[in-house]
């Protein structure tokens, strides 16, 4: 597992300096065959949502996908910051942004609109690499009813 950092001083933004990048690139390069995760705070792509592209890790992120592509040992890119569940590919990696644990930031693809705070349930994913294989589980945080037996019943309509 590798940790990176992103934050800009003093601000909102992401980025992806020359430091941090070469930071990876040598902590890739010392472990090239042994299965990795990277963690970091700001997504380095797009997400289509205007009020939170902005906060992206603009500044080395060709750099960074570059590198992802040279090292096909990375199994899993994992980021935060945008407070909203998005799936993707950077670098040829899968990539996951997580929601946020207190709050959702709206969905919103129209591109004019700012988001807004909305009380969506809390989530978090739990991971687990075994054999091989990295399988990742969402769950939500907040108790909802249940559990209850799967059963079929006679008299319910489209069962056996």
């Amino acid at each position: 597992m590798i940790g990176l950092d992103t934050v800009v001083e003093k601000s909102d933004d992401g980025a992806l300096c020359a430091r941090r990048l070469k930071f990876l690139a040598d902590a890739l390069a010392a472990a090239p065959d042994k299965p990795t995760v990277i963690f970091m705070h700001h997504p380095p792509f797009d997400c289509g949502t205007r009020h939170v592209d902005h906060f992206r890790a603009f500044e080395g992120r060709d750099e960074f996908a570059a590198i992802l592509e040279r090292n096909r040992q990375v199994l899993a890119l994992w980021c935060g910051h945008n407070h909203r569940a998005i799936e993707t590919v950077c670098g040829g990696v899968p990539t996951s942004i997580l929601a946020g644990v207190a709050h959702q930031v709206t969905f919103r693809l129209d591109g004019d609109q700012d988001g807004e705070i909305v009380f969506e349930p809390p989530l978090f994913k739990l991971h687990r690499y075994k054999d091989g294989a990295l399988v990742s589980h969402t769950v939500y945080v907040e108790d909802y009813p249940g559990p209850n037996p799967f059963t079929f019943e006679p008299d319910y309509p489209g069962q056996p």
